[in-house]
């Protein structure tokens, strides 16, 4: 299954029966009556039947702005970012500005992150008050944020809310039901409902938020186990757009070998490979050889594209190894991969650390574990460096020893990968 197809399946969140749209100039008439959850529905209803209109969105905030629509404007920050509706927040001095601001400084989108921190320094002295009057927006992503605010606070009353916690905004819906409802024509949420709409906005919220822990993540993946495939799609779309190192490839590796549906765990097959513990990169190896597996398809395509020489080596070693009895079918499958793979590798500017690191850190945690596919692995991964010409070979290497800006290794394991990394380099 491609990434498309994963895209797919997440974009089948449709939000229910028909509403007539609303035009981004002209609100329904039943506007007035509708509660938040009602509004925000018109609202993605319209953009979502917009979707070729690039101004769309500008213009629902522009619109929310000038008739104080704050409260749906900050749920829109929240969890589509602080783009359009963050901006009209900030131009409008609106009392959720600062805690909107202070949640998109985690997004994993940088443009969203990169204009929230812009409207704090924009306000620097307010907003080290605000810091200060709430102590609980120094934590987590604020804390680099606060420390570099070197500016005396504004001492004027305080009118901006307080910070949020994502518990209570994104937990509510990541916990949800088997039966989730429709919301359909409704105007107004039910008491102790949960929609459909809900859940998906909330897996959105957890991009913006993006300052995710081991609180957040899992409920994500459980997610992945649900029944309706427009939520289940949605979660591992998710996943993928997270950094590599938040991945639970452990969770993930039990719902692509669970007893969930062969779609269910193909799309978890392609959520765990963008996981980026070489424990799930080995999995897929694992899976791509079993032709019975409803993953081997997917990691068969993803091994190939992650490209690692490694694994090509390591394939056609386990190619050698196929006993005769089992047929030329099974030794043929291991060759051709592994012939793709160094077809992928070709492919690469392997002068680039971002390319590299991850062969390497494969090779360092076999060696690291007393794995015996590192004696496989690692020679495979450092000839890889006696093809790249100097100077470039010597930069590559210095970048290699330097520590990685993210890293899925964590405490002892780190030390020890770090340590089997440095001795890769050496041998090289």
């Amino acid at each position: 299954m491609s990434l498309r197809l994963l895209a797919r399946i997440a974009a089948l969140a449709a939000l229910g029966a028909a509403v007539a749209p609303a035009c981004a100039q002209a609100l329904p008439d039943d506007w007035d009556q509708r509660d938040l959850e009602g509004k925000w529905v018109v609202y993605r209803r319209d953009c979502e039947a917009n979707q070729k209109d690039a101004n769309r969105k500008k213009r629902w905030a522009d619109l929310l702005a000038e008739r104080r629509e704050f409260g749906l404007l900050e749920t829109i920050a929240l969890h589509e970012g602080w783009r359009f509706a963050g901006k009209a927040l900030a131009q409008a001095d609106a009392p959720q500005t600062f805690r909107v601001a202070q949640w998109n400084l985690g997004a994993f989108d940088s443009h969203n992150r990169d204009n929230a921190e812009q409207a704090l320094r924009d306000r620097a002295a307010e907003a080290r008050r605000w810091f200060e009057t709430y102590p609980q927006a120094q934590r987590g992503k604020g804390r680099a944020f606060f420390a570099a605010l070197d500016v005396a606070p504004d001492r004027a009353a305080p009118t901006q809310l307080p910070p949020l916690d994502p518990l209570q905004v994104l937990v509510p819906s990541l916990d949800a039901p088997a039966e989730l409802q429709e919301f359909g024509d409704r105007l107004t949420a039910e008491p102790r409902v949960v929609y459909l709409h809900q859940v998906l906005r909330a897996l959105d919220g957890v991009l913006v938020y993006g300052d995710v822990d081991a609180q957040l993540v899992p409920k994500v993946v459980a997610l992945g186990r649900h029944r309706d495939p427009r939520v289940y799609g949605a979660a591992f779309a998710t996943l993928t757009k997270m950094p590599g190192d938040l991945l639970p490839d452990e969770l993930l590796l039990r719902q692509v070998d669970g007893d969930g549906s062969q779609l269910q765990r193909r799309v978890a097959a392609t959520a765990l490979s963008f996981a980026a513990h070489p424990r799930a990169f080995f999995a897929l190896v694992r899976i791509a050889q079993e032709p019975a597996h409803p993953a081997a398809e997917i990691a068969q395509h993803r091994v190939v594209d992650l490209g690692d020489p490694g694994a090509a080596a390591l394939l056609d070693d386990l190619a050698e190894r196929v006993p005769v009895a089992a047929g030329e079918a099974p030794r043929e499958l291991l060759r051709g991969l592994a012939v793709r793979i160094r077809a992928r590798v070709a492919l690469l500017d392997v002068t680039q650390v971002a390319a590299v690191r991850p062969w390497f850190e494969r090779a360092a945690w076999l060696a690291a574990s007393g794995d015996a596919r590192a004696g496989v692995v690692g020679p495979a991964v450092v000839e890889l460096l006696q093809r790249v010409p100097e100077p470039a070979r010597t930069q590559l290497i210095a970048d290699l020893r330097a520590d990685a800006p993210r890293s899925p290794f964590r405490g002892e394991e780190r030390d020890s990968v770090r340590r089997a990394m440095g001795e890769l380099l050496r041998a090289r």
